[in-house]
């Protein structure tokens, strides 16, 4: 079991939010980041389109836009899903980045971060449920996996959706 009387915040996750969550926390607690598996180089390549302003927040982080891929900003964006000829739509303006580099950056960042310590087990709703009641009082436990928020005060899930399928098959 962890020594949870040692830590101020235990984050869950090593995505972005994850690290982000951790690193800024480090800088006045001492913080566990926990999850059972690391990015690492030879991850799938994504690229995502993210908004200009969080560029400006990973500068803070140390993390500079071409570690990403960043080439440009674009204030458009083209489809064509129900058209044969694409649609160009002006919005605010998005970044191209690449998702591996992204997590590989911020996980370089938390690792150099003095007060946080990397915890590599597996994260599941059983530890959770530990973590919350073998917390000491005033730690903040933050859920970043993706699978649920959790608060100190509240534990939150999106509402289950509805939905249907249907399959049609002509002969």
């Amino acid at each position: 079991m962890l020594h949870l009387s040692d830590y101020d915040a235990i984050v869950l996750g090593a995505g972005p939010v994850g690290l982000v969550a951790a690193s800024a926390l480090a800088r006045k607690r001492r913080v566990a980041l926990i999850t059972h598996q690391l990015p690492a180089a030879n991850d799938p390549p994504r690229v995502e389109a993210v908004p200009a302003a969080l560029l400006t927040l990973l500068l803070e982080f140390g993390v500079h836009p071409a570690e990403l891929g960043v080439t440009r900003l674009y204030e458009s964006r083209v489809s064509a899903w129900e058209a044969a000829s694409p649609d160009t739509q002006a919005g605010p303006a998005m970044a191209h980045i690449e998702r591996p580099a992204l997590e590989l950056a911020l996980l370089h960042r938390a690792l150099a971060t003095p007060r946080l310590d990397l915890i590599q087990r597996l994260v599941s709703a059983q530890l959770v449920e530990q973590l919350s009641r073998a917390a000491k009082p005033g730690c903040r436990l933050l859920d970043a996996t993706g699978r649920r928020a959790v608060s100190a005060v509240a534990i939150t899930q999106p509402p289950r959706p509805w939905g249907s399928r249907g399959l049609w098959i002509s002969n």
